[in-house]
């Protein structure tokens, strides 16, 4: 009970110190802002002339990177030309093995080809027999019935004559 008194005691010390405390942490954060903005003001033309001394460091970093870039691709020209070629020469070289692999297909498939032809060929000739004998046939089986309707109409030709004339 006497700490718990003690602190109630000490407790407006304790506040007073914190406050102490703040107040001089942020006079500390003050006077280091006065002092780079004092610095700046004192060192306002060396700052700005190492400002712009940074910005040509970096404009030169980059000059000097397409500089060399072109003096590589000046000093390889030759090697690209060739390059670039060696990639006409493959594109042309792709192209010609599958124009002559379609060719040697062909050839080797014509004995094939041609005896399919022929087998199409017969195929339409047997079906246009077959209908040819299926009529003839057909015919054969209905002679009597063609017959019979071979003398009708001759009869029916003969009696409109007869009535024409009477």
């Amino acid at each position: 009970t006497t700490r718990i008194a003690s602190k109630i005691a000490n407790r407006s010390q304790n506040q007073a110190f914190d406050r102490w405390y703040e107040t001089v942490k942020e006079l500390r954060r003050v006077r280091a802002i006065v002092a780079r903005i004092a610095s700046k003001l004192a060192y306002g033309s060396v700052a700005q002339a190492f400002g712009r001394w940074c910005e040509a460091v970096a404009e030169l970093k980059c000059v000097r990177t397409v500089t060399s870039r072109i003096a590589s691709r000046i000093a390889n020209r030759r090697l690209s030309q060739a390059f670039g070629r060696w990639r006409e020469t493959v594109a042309e070289l792709k192209r010609v093995r599958s124009v002559t692999s379609r060719i040697a297909s062909r050839i080797a498939n014509r004995g094939l080809s041609q005896a399919f032809g022929r087998w199409c060929e017969t195929v339409t000739e047997l079906k246009h027999v077959r209908l040819v004998t299926s009529r003839i046939a057909s015919r054969i089986a209905n002679r009597s019935v063609a017959q019979a309707f071979d003398r009708w109409c001759e009869a029916a030709v003969v009696l409109k004559r007869v009535r024409t004339v009477t």
